[in-house]
């Protein structure tokens, strides 16, 4: 999970205490050379200039993570500091430690610092450099080297955790609110209700003064969620205000903004909170909630009720054992579930764990 492709080689007319004189990601190997003259003090740190979080694009809150790496010396000299560090964010990673991923980390804009020996003109070699799943670690032990791979289909990644048998999967679209059974904005005395109409949430107030009223959307797992909707019922200078585990997060859907981003850093209970006029029915429609993020409003799906469904490690096409593997598509951010070439389109999580098929796809 670690890209070290992304980090360059020094330029060796710039003075530098110590350059970058290869990076090699198909081995995940990077050579550092020491000055052969060094003068003041002097740690051996090197700053890759490339941010840690771009080069570890796929870390994700709240998950544990292990970082492998083997140092080695030439020409003699002292062993360089085991860690890497995160300049900004002031972190150190232990080779063979794990590091469990939380907001700060997620959000840095520090560059990913590596430390050679600080003896003059000494080769530092780190080797089988890479970023691994902890619990990949606890279920295989030893890993061997595997060199980073985008999701794309140019790189397919075999199922790892599969196993004989196959995997049971929860099968879903990518709308993850229930408009049907969620009950619409309410209040706490009954004069707030609200009818369900297709994708549309009609509420209506019988009080005579503006009442607060409140949609639950649900319980979501750590991760990154877009709200949006599709057309606006409401009053021009209203907004619907967006709630986290009962508290205010600042983050209102109103008639011109129409979605917005949160990340969730714990399981926590998402919430629309509205003051709903006196006497008045309103209504908004095509409202939903999806993983990711996003530049731009997303297209509506429908909600699909989640199944959970058995995929066998292998499939038989024309007499042939065949093994599934997955692959991502640059359109619509889709992945794909390929079976001897045959694509069907799907989203996939954490190693089909989970699947979620587009709603226009679902059969």
């Amino acid at each position: 999970m670690m890209d070290i492709s992304k980090i360059n080689t020094s330029d060796p007319s710039y003075n530098s205490s110590v350059l970058i004189t290869s990076v090699d990601s198909s081995v995940g190997k990077i050579v550092l050379k020491t000055a052969e003259q060094i003068s003041g003090t002097f740690s051996g740190y090197k700053d890759t200039g490339v941010q840690f979080k771009d080069i570890f694009p796929n870390m994700e809150i709240g998950k544990t993570y292990y970082l492998y790496g083997s140092i080695s010396v030439e020409n003699g000299g002292d062993s360089p500091r085991q860690y890497i560090y995160i300049n900004v964010l002031d972190k150190y990673w232990n080779y063979g430690a794990s590091l469990t991923v939380d907001e700060s980390i997620y959000n840095t804009t520090g560059n990913l610092v590596f430390y050679a020996s600080t003896t003059p003109g000494a080769t530092t070699t780190i080797s089988n450099l890479m970023i691994v799943e902890s619990d990949i670690v606890e279920q295989v032990g030893e890993l061997k080297y595997e060199p980073y791979q985008p999701l794309s289909p140019e790189y397919p990644q075999d199922i790892k955790n599969a196993g004989d048998s196959g995997i049971e999967v929860i099968v879903k679209g990518r709308n993850l609110f229930d408009v049907k059974n969620s009950g619409g904005f309410k209040d706490d005395w009954g004069t707030i209700s609200s009818v369900i109409e297709g994708n549309t949430i009609i509420t209506t107030s019988t009080h005579t003064a503006n009442r607060g009223s409140t949609l639950k959307l649900g319980t979501f797992p750590v991760g990154d969620y877009c709200i949006s909707y599709e057309q606006w019922g409401y009053p021009d200078d209203a907004s619907i205000g967006t709630w986290v585990n009962g508290k205010s997060i600042n983050k209102p859907l109103t008639k011109d903004t129409k979605y917005q981003q949160l990340t969730l850093t714990e399981e926590s209970l998402i919430s629309l909170y509205y003051t709903v006029p006196a006497e008045k029915t309103v209504f908004i429609s095509g409202l939903q909630i999806i993983e990711g993020n996003y530049n731009e409003k997303p297209e509506y799906v429908p909600y699909i009720e989640p199944q959970i469904i058995s995929i066998p490690s292998s499939v038989e096409i024309d007499g042939k054992d065949v093994n599934l593997r997955f692959a991502k598509y640059d359109d619509n951010n889709y992945d794909s579930l390929e079976i001897d070439g045959v694509n069907k389109k799907v989203i996939y999580k954490q190693r089909l764990d989970e699947l979620i098929i587009p709603a226009e796809e679902f059969t």
